[in-house]
């Protein structure tokens, strides 16, 4: 019996990686004075993160602020003061090799936004460039760093078509370039720029993006992007149709196993878009899961990013209460879950619009764009925790049992979601029907008078609730 149940036990701990318990807090509310309706991009470097909020400061337009996740302090770097520096800074920022940090807002002296850069104490702000419409104007996102030290984006106004397009720039603002001027529904490049997520280079050095319109059905692409040399090739990796998820709302996440993986805001079979993954060559397209019920949120316009558990973590900035969630999946799609659903005011925040940033693992912070204690936003923290599951069995532990079966049934329970439970008997590890409630019928020989069943539930942590163990005898 020793051997049995150490098999059994070896067997079912495989792990399978996920958590199954959340531990959410509020750890900053936003105040109008430091930045008010914190949106985009975030980073986090040195122990501390940065970013920029779209309103507030001694201006109210906008803001560029310092946490600090121990001290649960926020310091205002920069207020923007709205002429050549421009104003309305929702687009994030990032953080250069050079130690600066860059943004890009609206407004600026020719009325088409600026591009931005400041050091991590908030000092030497300047405004290195200001946009033309003509060459592209309005970026929609932080720009990002190349492998060859440039920086580079993507604008919703002007150029050729009126449509936006690709920009590169040097971190100075000087020997700035409309590389691809985006055509719309049809031409060289398909796409519009404008509510369009930002970019992201692969290791190889190959840009990937999406257009939330434009393309055959004015749907959006996803799109590859050379920016190695003229002509900068452009190559249209997908185009959405109205048959399915359609008009891309996030920048691709390019993960670990090197596909593509993004949100789509409309269509699916609740009409509110889904997910989605792709490889880097085009082909694969497949919908991993669709926003059907409003309790899993929707309008995921935030990038997503991978956890260090190897799942994909994402929020979304509506729900059934309009606050909107925190999700994960794996990159097969499977075990959808909500890990928060936000309250709003006066306790929470809502509207989540910045990726999510991993610090350690199963450490995750995250902003809100609204509510709170001051109506102007949050921080939260939320950490995935290993709880394991607990699996009850309807009926006493000693059964009585006639013929050649033992039915027994019962119920288990996770914080997210219980995978399996299993059963050993005599010799084989069997799996029950039903999960959260659970039947396991157990085969008996017709020469066994009494018979011992283990059982117990497994989540998708791999974790093991404690054994049960049921002792029936048969009846005579």
């Amino acid at each position: 019996m020793k051997t049995i149940l150490f098999l059994f036990t070896a067997l079912l701990a495989a792990p399978i990686a996920t958590h199954a318990g959340v531990q959410y807090s509020v750890v900053a509310n936003m105040a109008e004075a430091d930045a008010k309706f914190p949106r985009g991009p975030w980073t986090f470097f040195g122990g501390q993160f940065y970013g920029a909020s779209q309103m507030g400061g001694n201006n109210t337009h906008g803001t560029i602020y310092r946490f600090d996740p121990n001290a649960g302090s926020v310091t205002l770097l920069h207020t923007f003061t709205g002429g050549n520096q421009g104003t309305g800074t929702s687009n994030g920022i990032i953080r250069a090799s050079n130690g600066f940090l860059y943004g890009v807002n609206y407004g600026g002296s020719n009325g088409a936004g600026t591009l931005f850069r400041i050091d991590s104490a908030g000092n030497n702000f300047s405004t290195v460039y200001s946009f033309f419409t003509l060459s592209g104007g309005n970026a929609n996102a932080a720009p990002i760093e190349g492998n060859d030290g440039k920086l580079y984006g993507v604008t919703s106004t002007g150029g050729f078509f009126s449509n936006g397009g690709i920009f590169r720039i040097d971190p100075d603002g000087s020997n700035h370039q409309l590389l691809r001027a985006f055509s719309g529904t049809a031409g060289i490049t398909p796409g519009r720029g404008g509510s369009s997520g930002g970019i992201i280079e692969a290791p190889d050095g190959l840009i990937y993006g999406t257009t939330n319109s434009g393309g055959v059905a004015d749907k959006g692409v996803v799109y590859q992007f050379d920016k190695s040399a003229s002509p900068y090739p452009y190559t249209v990796l997908h185009e959405f149709t109205n048959t399915s998820i359609r008009s891309p709302s996030n920048t691709p996440l390019l993960a670990s196993d090197d596909l593509l993986y993004g949100a789509a805001t409309e269509g699916g079979r609740g009409g509110q878009g889904g997910i989605y993954r792709i490889a880097r060559n085009g082909t694969g397209f497949q919908v991993l899961h669709e926003f059907d019920d409003n309790l899993d949120g929707y309008g995921a316009y935030s990038a997503f990013i991978e956890g260090s558990d190897g799942y994909v973590y994402g929020v979304a900035f509506f729900s059934s209460n309009n606050f909107g969630s925190v999700f994960r999946f794996r990159k097969d799609g499977g075990s959808f879950a909500v890990l928060h659903r936000f309250a709003g005011s006066p306790a929470d925040g809502a509207q989540p619009d910045s990726p999510l940033i991993e610090t350690a693992p199963g450490v995750f912070y995250g902003t809100t764009n609204s509510s709170g204690a001051n109506l102007f936003g949050t921080i939260f923290r939320l950490e995935t925790t290993l709880e394991p599951p607990t699996l009850e069995v309807t009926g006493r532990k000693s059964v009585k049992f006639r013929g050649n079966r033992l039915v027994l049934r019962g119920t288990a329970l996770d914080d997210l979601e219980v995978n399996r439970v299993e059963y050993l008997g005599t010799k084989r590890i069997k799996e029950a029907v039903g999960t959260n409630v659970w039947t396991a019928r157990v085969r008996v020989k017709k020469t066994q008078s009494r018979v011992r069943v283990t059982l117990r539930a497994v989540d998708n942590d791999g974790l093991l609730s404690p054994p049960t163990v049921i002792r029936g005898k048969r009846a005579s």
